[in-house]
């Protein structure tokens, strides 16, 4: 019988049938693979635009609940003579130091709201600024001798920044605070840190801003002492807190579609002052409101489309509610900037009412 080499037609028909369902299988695997792979991106896509603009809202509410620490110490009353003074210094060995010194409009001007908050419009958008002091929970007052004792017991952190007034009250007449880096020391010995106690005097020494080796006596009309906090976990290389004494300035900026914060820190050795950081860009549109309690219901005014806010914001309309105001609130459209990439409009849009502490009744 003759051997048979090759397959049979219905052999190579067969095997092209089992090829066609594996690719058709195949395919199908790889589609479905496909499809999940682009839901996934655009679902993380989608994640990732919520979050940068839960960031904005997160940064900004973080900020806002400090208002009113301290506030009552930068009142500027005008009929009380009260202002915030910073010295005037010229550094070097042979600089000049002159106390008291100007007033820190920086801060005075942007006490509009519970002496803590200001809105301001700009021809581009509108500035939202927070101004806000956390003190350590001891007052030092001036004892006849030229010494300091605390007004009650409580922790004391170690010297530094301190906002010095010659009174307990701002309401109280003649009431001046000034701004002033001071030196403590308890028993002749530099005090690091510690409880105090009404019985503990301290001497405290201003130092020379000009020339920092060189100590101060106080100003006989420094009667009372505020010493401003230090967070340890918190703080510049140059060892100044992060949160302790500052002015946040939160930024809409519309031509440039951007959120933009910057600290504004008063320390008067620091080479700058400002520390800017952007918040958030590919800003589409925002809407920004005032919101106040009125017998009961909630009202809003917008303020980021009113060309007069600047003067509108001390109208009688205004100050009829200011002292019932309880929040803010933003509305922002944004837009992914991988939009194309996604394959949509890439627009995402979020509201966020943000409570102010006096708002909490």
């Amino acid at each position: 019988m003759r051997k048979r080499f090759g397959y049979t037609f219905v052999e190579v028909l067969i095997s092209l049938i089992v090829i066609s369902i594996f690719f058709a299988i195949l395919t199908l695997v790889m589609d479905m693979t496909l499809r999940s792979y682009r839901v996934s991106k655009s679902t993380l896509y989608s994640l990732y635009a919520n979050s940068y603009v839960n960031f904005l809202f997160d940064v900004i509410e973080g900020e806002l609940k400090w208002a009113g620490s301290g506030s009552t110490l930068f009142v500027n009353q005008s009929n009380k003579n009260l202002q915030l003074l910073r010295p005037v210094f010229t550094p070097g060995n042979a600089g000049s130091y002159t106390r008291p010194g100007t007033i820190y409009r920086d801060i005075t001007d942007h006490l509009w709201l519970n002496d803590s908050i200001d809105i301001e419009k700009t021809n581009d958008g509108f500035i939202i600024y927070v101004t806000y002091v956390i003190t350590y929970p001891v007052t030092l007052k001036r004892n006849s001798d030229g010494t300091y004792s605390p007004l009650q017991s409580g922790y004391l952190g170690p010297a530094g920044w301190a906002i010095l007034t010659t009174a307990l009250s701002p309401s109280s007449d003649g009431y001046q605070p000034r701004y002033a880096k001071l030196r403590y020391y308890l028993n002749g010995q530099p005090f690091s840190g510690g409880n105090v106690s009404p019985s503990d005097r301290f001497t405290l020494k201003e130092i020379n801003l000009a020339v920092q080796s060189v100590e101060l006596d106080l100003l006989p009309t420094d009667n009372f002492v505020y010493p401003i906090s230090r967070f340890k976990n918190a703080v510049f290389n140059n060892g100044y807190v992060t949160r302790s004494f500052r002015q946040v300035r939160i930024e809409y900026r519309a031509s440039e579609k951007r959120f933009v914060m910057t600290r504004f820190m008063p320390a008067l050795d620091l080479t700058t002052n400002y520390f800017p950081v952007t918040l958030l860009e590919n800003v589409e549109y925002v809407e920004a409101y005032l919101v106040y309690d009125q017998g009961g219901n909630t009202n809003k005014i917008r303020f980021d489309n009113r060309s007069d806010w600047n003067t509108y914001k001390n109208s009688p309309e205004i100050k009829a509610i200011k002292d019932n105001i309880i929040g803010i609130e933003l509305k922002i459209k944004w837009k992914m900037p991988w939009s194309d990439i996604v394959g949509s409009t890439g627009e995402v849009e979020k509201t966020k009412f943000i409570v102010l502490p006096q708002g909490v009744k």
